[in-house]
């Protein structure tokens, strides 16, 4: 999966909370686009290079959500929560489903529980406006890198993700919330058990498979000729017309 890249800028749109005096969005992301919504007459490639614009801003401000510092104000992903997503909000990856704004602040704050650093690199991001409303679709792909607790040695992980966050078009805020990344990336990033995964569950599993069925497929694939020309040799001559 990849999202097309048309652009770059990593410009952060922010202001201070005036309870915490942390950096919080400004705006909705789609409010943050409206200038350019109503424009037919904009270039495509003006166009593609604001929306990626836009992306880097608010794929920016979302990353601090998956931050694992020590320095780092605990208020502040609370901050960030509450200045994104409505109360409703659902958050999914592939191993968990969080519903509501609470539930998703406590999915990002257990980051700390594994992790003792860590965080996104964004790659490539773009918001794709809903036309005459603040909402849209966030789409970015990124790199995350964790420094596990509890290990001494081997303890850094590294893998790809593409997150799609939508907002909704009356409040702005964030409803939907997905992260995407595969089983195999997960696993190969994590010490001991990737190399385990890479050397010897995947390749032990396809000998299995062989060994399970292999026989019965040559079987197969042996016996069907024959199967056909019998059925052939059975089959009553077509009659000329």
């Amino acid at each position: 999966m990849s999202y097309p890249a048309c652009g770059s800028g990593r410009r952060t749109p922010r202001t201070s909370s005036p309870s915490t005096g942390e950096p919080t969005p400004r705006s909705s992301p789609g409010s943050e686009a409206g200038s350019y919504r109503s424009a037919e007459s904009v270039q495509s490639h003006t166009h593609c290079s604001r929306a990626v614009e836009v992306g880097m801003q608010w794929a920016s401000v979302v990353a601090d959500l998956y931050k694992v510092d020590a320095a780092m104000d605990p208020n502040k992903k609370h901050s960030l929560i509450a200045g994104l997503y409505s109360a409703e909000a659902v958050y999914r990856d592939p191993l968990v489903e969080a519903q509501g704004s609470p539930s998703i602040l406590s999915n990002f704050t257990s980051l700390s529980s594994i992790a003792k650093s860590g965080g996104l690199e964004i790659v490539h991001a773009a918001f794709s406006p809903e036309t005459g409303t603040s909402g849209g679709t966030l789409r970015f792909e990124a790199v995350a890198t964790y420094k596990l607790r509890y290990l001494p040695v081997m303890n850094t992980v590294t893998w790809q993700q593409w997150t799609t966050i939508v907002f909704d078009g009356e409040t702005g805020l964030a409803t939907s919330h997905t992260d995407h990344w595969s089983l195999e990336s997960l696993l190969s990033a994590l010490p001991v058990v990737g190399r385990v995964y890479r050397n010897v569950l995947r390749p032990t599993a396809g000998k299995l498979v062989h060994k399970l069925l292999g026989n019965s497929v040559s079987r197969l694939a042996l016996a069907t000729p024959r199967t056909i020309g019998l059925l052939e040799a059975a089959s009553p001559a077509p009659s000329k017309p």
